[in-house]
């Protein structure tokens, strides 16, 4: 099923602790020789997206998944290498602030990999905010935790907010400076200036825009390869009050539920615990309810039209009665083909009003819970 994630992240760990950039490259590039992951508190983050060293252990890529796409765009002294420029912005940046933004993004299992990759080039080569950044890019595949049937591909992009500005594109500065503090009086001096697009002022608007965006990404390249499927980064209760104002009534009652709650990685691969156990539970119950709704909808619509077709072949039996008994009884006058009219358009009416006469959504839904 289409399945819609999309997050931003700065580089700090659960405690509110700073995550080295270093570390966070070498994490999602699946680099990096940590023994004894699953014990360890530090993640190394670039090697991890890139499933590299420690991160390519079979152990490892069987719970996180395999790393199948990469791309970057960095500075020629990172030497195409993630952690070498993360590691500098560890190094030069400035102390106490995150040296990364991390942006994780779900792709379609109804897509090839290239068409997932087409999603995320897409955003990258047209959303304003990744123009004039140095970013990293790992796309990864696994199976879900929950279900064994189904595959979990996600985006990992890692970018430093440190923005391309003309200087850097005329002569690239080296990462001691690059990462150097902005210098209003002598910008030539001084580092490069940092992006507050995703600021803690303007962060919940502008995370919003980018949502809508990835959505209507996706969605186009649903359309593009004739797949009826769609994301939406609104609520279930926004797009449950939108349905209603379209009038669409089977998916408003659909989209009537609370939102899944998030559990965690790790706590999601046990079964056994009562919580991952309760969340089965309640997915299988959606599921059956939603069937149950799309039957009752079917079953509306087969005794709705069932109901139309026999009206209207009664009505149209009728009207053909009157004009075979005017004709057979009346001369050709305009008079009578006035009456005539007259008399089909009352047919006609009758057939538009017949044709209401049909069972509600409320009762073909309860005739499809019993059928």
């Amino acid at each position: 099923m289409a399945f819609y994630h999309c997050s931003i992240k700065t580089s700090k760990d659960k405690k509110g602790n700073f995550i080295p950039g270093k570390k966070h490259a070498d994490y999602i590039n699946r680099e990096g020789e940590y023994k004894d992951y699953d014990n360890k508190v530090g993640l190394a983050h670039a090697e991890y997206i890139n499933r590299e060293k420690d991160f390519a252990r079979q152990e490892f890529l069987r719970k996180h998944g395999q790393c199948v796409y990469k791309a970057n765009k960095l500075p020629k002294w990172a030497k195409g290498n993630p952690s070498e420029f993360f590691k500098s912005a560890d190094v030069y940046g400035r102390k106490n602030k995150a040296s990364y933004r991390e942006f994780e993004l779900a792709l379609q299992e109804e897509l090839t990999l290239e068409q997932n990759i087409e999603i995320v080039n897409t955003i990258l080569n047209n959303c304003e905010y990744f123009q004039d950044k140095y970013y990293a890019v790992a796309i990864h595949d696994k199976q879900a935790a929950l279900d064994s049937n189904k595959q979990q591909i996600h985006c990992h992009i890692m970018v430093s907010d440190k923005m391309i500005d003309d200087i850097e594109k005329t002569n690239e500065r080296p990462p001691e400076q690059f990462f150097k503090t902005y210098c209003r009086v002598n910008t030539d001096k001084g580092g490069a200036k940092v992006d507050r697009y995703f600021s803690k002022d303007n962060f919940g608007k502008n995370l919003t825009h980018f949502r809508k965006y990835y959505c209507d990404v996706t969605n186009a390249v649903f359309r593009k390869y004739g797949i009826d499927k769609t994301i939406d980064h609104k609520s279930l209760k926004m797009q449950r009050e939108e349905a209603l104002r379209n009038g669409d009534y089977v998916r408003a009652e659909i989209l009537n539920r609370p939102a899944e709650q998030y559990i965690g990685t790790i706590a999601s691969y046990d079964k056994n615990d009562p919580t991952v156990q309760k969340l089965l539970e309640k997915r299988a119950y959606i599921a059956e309810r939603t069937n149950l709704i799309l039957a009752a909808s079917e079953t509306e619509k087969n005794i709705k039209d069932t109901i139309l077709i026999d009206k209207i072949n009664s009505s149209i039996k009728e009207a053909n009665d009157v004009i075979d008994e005017r004709c057979n009884t009346l001369e050709s006058k305009v008079a009578d083909i006035s009456i005539l009219k007259n008399d089909i358009l009352f047919l006609l009416n009758q057939i538009k009003e017949t044709s209401k006469d049909v069972l509600s959504f409320e009762e073909a839904k309860a005739l499809a819970k019993y059928d």
